[in-house]
Parts: structure tokens; C-alpha cells; sequence
């Protein structure tokens, strides 16, 4: 059974198709591109799960850097809005039923998607999500620096060069591993419209 695939590599597709398409490697086929827009919209919509919002949201927003289409900003905003009521409004942090509780490194995950959106909504000029995404950017960012090893952390680490600027899996769980950190530097930079 391939659904559970559908979440994550269809997003991955997406966006690496768009990214491609805009460094020239390749042309889109209109008709089937619009085709997979279309399905993966609807499955956005009837079929939410908070791990697909991530991939889908930077797949769909490259492509709609692509064919700037009202109806796919429509789309990503609605999704990057259902996700919020995920975000706490107390520290930040995300917690979906992926996690076993706690608000974790999944709050980068999520702030990836919330940033892309933000970036949309100040190409199309729509205040009300800049307004919106820019908080829940500032309030989960703020909840990502109190895991991110830094130079308070020296007197607990053998050596702080080894793991500054990496991401912990939690406040309580300094565990690391590079994706962690990959997600919160890709939320970083798609927050700053790179």
C-alpha cells in the first residue's frame, strides 16, 4: 500500500519538479501538471494529517511561484491555517499526534510550511495571513531558540564548537541529529524569503 507515501514524497516531488523547472533542467506538461496540482489540493483538503503539511505546503508554494494561481495560494493558506491550532500560543511550539506529547523539533518542521505561506502572502499583498504567519513565525522561532544549543550551553558540553547552532529534539531530550537542524535553518531561511 503506497498511501502513506502520498504525505511526504508527492510534496518532495512537487517541489523538486518546481525547482527544476525554475533552474531551466526541465518544461512542465501543462495538462499533467495541472492534473497533480488538482489531486493533491483535494487530498489536502479531505485528507489532512499534520506530517503531510511541510512537504506539500513548500511543493505547492514552488509551484506556485511557478503559475502564481489564486485558487493554490488559497490552498496553502487554508492548510498553513489548519495547522495552527497546533501552535501553542503559550511557547510556541507545535504539538500534533505525531508527537508523544511535549511541543518538539517538529515545530521547525511546521514553521517551514508557515513560512512559505508568509512569503506568498506578501507576494500577493494579504495582510491579514502577513500578520498571521509573521506571529506564528515569531512565537515558534522563539520556542526553536530555547533547543538550539548555543554559548549559554557551554558548561554542559565537552565541546560547544562540536554542536552549536544544532537543534535539540527537545527542551527536555538533547538528542540531535542533522535533520532536526536542517528543518529549523530551512524555516530561517524561507522566513527570510530566500
Amino acid at each position: 500500500n503506497d498511501e502513506p507515501y502520498q504525505d511526504y514524497i508527492a510534496g518532495q516531488t512537487l517541489l523538486a519538479l518546481a525547482l527544476a523547472v525554475q533552474a531551466d533542467f526541465t518544461q512542465i506538461e501543462h495538462h499533467k501538471f495541472s492534473k497533480a496540482l488538482s489531486y493533491y489540493q483535494h487530498r489536502c483538503q479531505y485528507k489532512r494529517r499534520a506530517d503531510l503539511v511541510s512537504w506539500m505546503v513548500q511543493g505547492l508554494g514552488a509551484c506556485w511561484q511557478l503559475e502564481k494561481s489564486p485558487d493554490l495560494a488559497a490552498s496553502i493558506f487554508d492548510l498553513v491555517d489548519w495547522v495552527l491550532q497546533y501552535q501553542s500560543q503559550l511557547d510556541g511550539g507545535f504539538t500534533t499526534r505525531q508527537q508523544s506529547g511535549r511541543p518538539d523539533y517538529m515545530s521547525a518542521v511546521y514553521l517551514e510550511a508557515v513560512a512559505v505561506a508568509l512569503n506568498i502572502a506578501k507576494q500577493t499583498k494579504d495582510q491579514l495571513h502577513i500578520e498571521r504567519y509573521q506571529q506564528a513565525c515569531a512565537l515558534g522561532f522563539a520556542f526553536l531558540d530555547q533547543q538550539t544549543v548555543q554559548a549559554r550551553d557551554a558548561n554542559v558540553l565537552p565541546n560547544l564548537a562540536w554542536a552549536e547552532g544544532g537543534l535539540r529534539q527537545s527542551t527536555t531530550n538533547s538528542t540531535m541529529r542533522v535533520d532536526f537542524t536542517q528543518h529549523a535553518l530551512s524555516a530561517a531561511l524561507y522566513a527570510l524569503g530566500k
